[in-house]
């Protein structure tokens, strides 16, 4: 009896060992399961956060394993990936009915509605994305021509300044004599401040210069993703 019982409980460790080491069936896509996928997706409000950004990510994260606890495994990229052929499907067959009736077709189902909600959700991020982007161009190209006209103006100082001193070279002995020490003085005086404003306009160019390069090669880096997605 024992012997009975000790087994049956062996037995079904194993069973539980093998279940566990057995993966989930991969995902078949169906009508049902592509509401459900469209449905997680309106409620976790992935569109209203930037493309690429760490939220989106775990959000897609999140929605992957509530459809793999449905009982078929499916990652993040494969949700992500489905929905992207589910909205560029919709928009050709949208623009194929408005080609071909002057207007939309018939009645939207509930997966089509929810398709349709997210796709101009994603578009209107989509165009902040790209407002916030040339904002932010314009900005980096204005504070570096700022910083162009202040070295050059510090530049023309500098020469008005040399000028002024051969000038004052140039007078008479005497006169020179009693001048020399406070010209000489100011003089010193307003070369350091003009080196400063040098150095201050030159650090500002070179930062504006790899602003720009950093924002140029997030650009493309984003175009990259998205003609990967």
């Amino acid at each position: 009896m024992f012997f009975v019982i000790f087994l049956g409980a062996a037995m079904s460790v194993l069973q539980l060992e093998e279940n566990k080491k057995s993966p989930k069936k991969s995902m078949v896509w169906s009508k049902a399961k592509d509401l459900i996928l469209l449905k997680e997706i309106a409620a976790e409000g992935v569109m209203s956060n930037k493309p690429r950004s760490r939220e989106r990510g775990m959000q897609w994260q999140r929605i992957a394993d509530n459809i793999t606890a449905l009982g078929q495994g499916v990652t993040s990229r494969a949700v992500r990936d489905h929905y992207n052929v589910m909205a560029k499907k919709y928009r050709a067959r949208m623009a194929q009915e408005e080609r071909s009736t002057g207007e939309g077709g018939a009645e939207l189902t509930e997966a089509e509605s929810l398709l349709e909600e997210l796709i101009h959700i994603e578009g209107e991020m989509e165009r902040q994305v790209e407002n916030e982007n040339e904002e932010n161009q314009q900005r980096i190209e204005q504070e570096r021509g700022q910083a162009l006209e202040m070295r050059e103006r510090a530049m023309e100082t500098l020469g008005q300044t040399r000028k002024r001193t051969r000038q004052n070279g140039e007078g008479s002995g005497k006169e020179q004599k009693r001048r020399r020490s406070g010209d000489m003085m100011k003089w010193l005086q307003e070369r350091v401040e003009l080196e400063k404003e040098e150095k201050k306009a030159k650090r500002e160019e070179e930062r504006e210069y790899h602003e720009v390069q950093r924002v140029q090669q997030e650009e493309m880096t984003q175009a990259m993703h998205q003609t990967q997605q």
